[in-house]
């Protein structure tokens, strides 16, 4: 599997993708993206901004991930400790279609995400989920994600805050 930048062309797949998330996370009962986020404008910005990537099985997008160099306001306010004020890249909006759901792609889609956020040359990935998305949550800490606190998007948006310090 590889992880390739998205091309407008691939936006009617990627917003599949999203859309299989959504149901996804509707089906394990969380709150998360229930409310209209991400829509497709704001997929069609990610790429035209170079921060849409697709994850690649062969010919056929399984996933679709943000990957945003330009930081996240609201990790600014985390209600804890980042290791470092290295720059870094955050991970927004990640989801795999539903085909591929629960059969350890997440694992991949890190190592994937790592490879890329290594060639642009930054050593630090930030992410967050919701607190109650146990499921994002095992995928991040058993890639070696450390939790390091809080983030909120507004009052009923409560997420965990996860980075991991690249080392090769």
């Amino acid at each position: 599997m590889r992880l390739v930048q998205a091309k407008k062309e691939q936006i009617t797949r990627i917003m599949e993708i999203i859309e299989d998330g959504r149901a996804n996370l509707k089906q394990l009962g969380l709150p998360q993206w229930q409310n209209g986020y991400p829509d497709l404008e704001q997929m069609k910005k990610d790429v035209e901004q170079q921060k849409s990537y697709v994850l690649m099985d062969g010919q056929q997008i399984i996933g679709t991930v943000c990957l945003d160099e330009d930081g996240e306001l609201a990790y600014d306010a985390l209600n804890g400790k980042w290791s470092s004020n290295d720059p870094y890249i955050a991970i927004h909006r990640m989801a795999v279609a539903k085909e591929t759901a629960a059969k350890g792609i997440g694992t991949q889609f890190l190592q994937a995400i790592e490879e890329v956020v290594h060639a642009k040359g930054f050593k630090q990935i930030r992410l967050d989920t919701h607190t109650e998305n146990i499921p994002m949550q095992r995928v991040a800490k058993k890639n070696h994600y450390q939790y390091v606190g809080n983030v909120s998007y507004g009052e009923n948006i409560p997420c965990y805050a996860y980075e991991k310090i690249l080392t090769h």
